[in-house]
């Protein structure tokens, strides 16, 4: 199944309905394992390093779009800052979380919800858009903007911490704050998916899939070389 899909498609669109946040990060920290990029002898997969990481495939996003016109930036915030028209009623599924996104578990048993689907959160925020008019201003160039703008602020949570400091050690309510800072990354990233018909789920395992192919454990275990000094190794 291809994870592109066509203009004409994009009515109708939604992602594959029963891929999990928790099992794309357990594909995700599988391969981690099966290469020691976790392993603290390595530091390679430290918070900080990921942010930049991130950062940088950003980056390669934006210049996708780069001089492709369309409107003016509208940046969509939260519910609270821009509530529905009077005559709309807020959908029972946008109450408070019953529990805190903020876990206490010691990081080797840390898992995320079980139950939640990139499609889920696809579908509640095409619905928070479609209360609130704002379509015609999430365009994907917007969208993009918004982006980079919330891995801006995320990326100013770690500016001038360091890597000796745990985030496990860190005060509550920054953690609160990172958790906040995460979510509007991913929501700004599946609302962008959703509206260029990219299917999120499939695209992120056919990802994975070319990912071990570049990225062979047997070569790269305890290295970060980039995967063309892998295949210059290999050849040798």
């Amino acid at each position: 199944m291809s994870a592109l899909l066509t203009a004409e498609d994009q009515p109708s669109f939604r992602f594959e309905a029963t891929t999990t946040l928790e099992a794309i990060r357990q594909m995700m920290a599988q391969f981690a394992d099966e290469r020691d990029w976790n392993e603290a002898s390595s530091s390679y997969h430290t918070p900080r390093n990921l942010v930049l990481a991130l950062t940088g495939e950003l980056g390669e996003l934006c210049e996708l779009f780069q001089w492709k016109h369309d409107g003016m930036l509208v940046k969509v915030k939260n519910a609270l800052k821009y509530p529905p028209s009077a005559h709309l009623q807020v959908p029972k599924t946008w109450t408070e979380p019953s529990v805190s996104p903020v876990s206490q578990e010691p990081q080797s048993s840390f898992c995320f919800e079980p139950t939640t689907t990139l499609e889920l959160v696809r579908a509640k925020t095409a619905h928070f858009a479609d209360e609130r008019g704002w379509n015609p201003n999430l365009t994907p160039r917007n969208l993009l903007l918004a982006l980079t703008g919330e891995v801006g602020e995320l990326c100013e949570i770690f500016q001038w911490k360091g890597d000796h400091i745990a985030v496990a050690d860190w005060p509550q309510d920054e953690k609160v704050h990172l958790g906040e800072e995460l979510s509007d990354v991913l929501l700004y990233l599946v609302q962008l998916a959703n509206k260029c018909a990219v299917d999120l789920p499939v695209a992120v395992k056919d990802k994975m899939v070319k990912n071990a192919k570049k990225y062979p454990a047997e070569l790269v275990k305890g290295s970060s070389k980039k995967y063309n000094e892998y295949k210059q190794l290999k050849r040798n």
